[in-house]
């Protein structure tokens, strides 16, 4: 009886050993994530103010991803638009980030950067791919469109501007798209942050719990947006439709 005792004992012992090693190592790994993030973020909020070149602004343990040129200040100078790629790393997501360069006398003035609007590798879904942001600039105004989801569908454009009073990007406006690629239902929305005049248009279920197609209306409605402060750039975050 003594000797069942001490096997059952020391299999509870055992399995309570397990339980508290996975538990640990399941908070290891949050830890873990935790701060790689909060290392990513500090290293692009200290990113140095003025450089000769691009390079200047690449963190240790970041590559340049992608870059857009194209005079956003009105200055006729070529200004630098750079998404910013964590080197791949072992267990740990890899962080985007956007850094706006802004050609003065010779050299470079950072303009503004965000982390926190590009989302990380890999992060965007099925349909997202690794989550690259399609960069344009149209007029002086920066376009940065992303697109992600798997059966939910999520989309959005943003519009930065340079305020040459202010010296800052401030997002001028905003498209956002949330879509059933099941049922073909979905709701787009445009929103002009000068004007504060914003236009949703709603499409109900195109098709049917049996499968079949159903004739529906869009439904469009305008609306005001109360007064507010601009947005700037460091303020934008990804949208994936929460």
């Amino acid at each position: 009886m003594g000797r069942k005792t001490t096997i059952g004992g020391a299999l509870v012992a055992g399995l309570a050993a397990l339980l508290i090693a996975s538990a640990a190592r399941a908070d290891s790994s949050e830890e873990r994530d935790a701060r790689a993030l909060r290392e990513a973020r500090e290293q692009i909020a200290g990113l140095q103010k003025r450089g000769a070149n691009e390079a200047a602004f690449v963190p240790r343990g970041w590559s340049i991803e992608d870059r857009a040129e194209a005079d956003l200040d009105a200055d006729a100078s070529a200004d630098k638009v750079l998404v910013l790629l964590q080197d791949e790393r072992e267990d740990v997501d890899r962080h985007r980030a956007l850094l706006v360069l802004l050609h003065r006398n010779g050299s470079f003035l950072r303009g503004g950067n965000n982390f926190g609007l590009l989302p990380c590798w890999g992060c965007t879904g099925m349909k997202g791919g690794h989550g690259e942001p399609n960069l344009k600039v149209k007029r002086g105004v920066l376009l940065i469109d992303q697109f992600g989801g798997s059966r939910n569908v999520y989309g959005s454009l943003q519009r930065f501007r340079w305020s040459r009073s202010r010296e800052r990007f401030e997002l001028i406006g905003k498209d956002t798209l949330l879509e059933d690629s099941a049922d073909g239902s979905s709701t787009k929305t445009s929103c002009n942050l000068l004007t504060l005049r914003c236009e949703k248009t709603v499409t109900p279920p195109l098709i049917d719990g049996d499968g079949n197609e159903v004739d529906q209306k869009r439904i469009t409605t305008k609306y005001q947006l109360p007064k507010q402060e601009m947005s700037t750039l460091e303020q934008a975050v990804f949208f994936n439709g929460d």
